[in-house]
């Protein structure tokens, strides 16, 4: 699966800072828990590696944790790790998205100190 050139489309920007953001739900679990903090930056299409999870917000404002993977020119597949009917496979036009961020590193031991402190 290697990466793959999009031609004449959108290309979004790659950008120096990172951001946090804390997964919801259990859509990419056993490798993405609820509660995990992601440190994410802004990923350059060009530079996606197909099959890998990526954090993708949409231009609705939706956030999706999900693998990417190829599909069209102008078309990419989002899948979770949970084949359950709560988390279909989707097929998104790439004009829809906003950004797609890269997971550079996941912290759980932070849920797990929290949950200590609050108990």
């Amino acid at each position: 699966m290697g990466k793959q050139q999009y031609k004449s489309q959108p290309e979004f920007p790659e950008e120096k800072a990172v951001e946090i953001i804390r997964v919801a739900n259990d859509a990419m679990e056993p490798e993405l828990k609820c509660g995990d903090v992601l440190f994410i930056q802004r990923q350059p299409l060009s530079a996606i590696v197909w099959g890998r999870p990526y954090v993708i917000l949409l231009k609705s404002k939706e956030i999706l944790i999900r693998r990417i993977f190829y599909n069209s020119h102008d078309h990419i597949i989002l899948e979770a790790d949970k084949k359950e009917d709560k988390y279909p496979r989707e097929f998104i036009a790439v004009g829809q998205v906003e950004c797609i961020l890269k997971i550079k590193f996941v912290e759980r031991r932070i849920t797990e100190v929290i949950e200590v402190i609050f108990r």
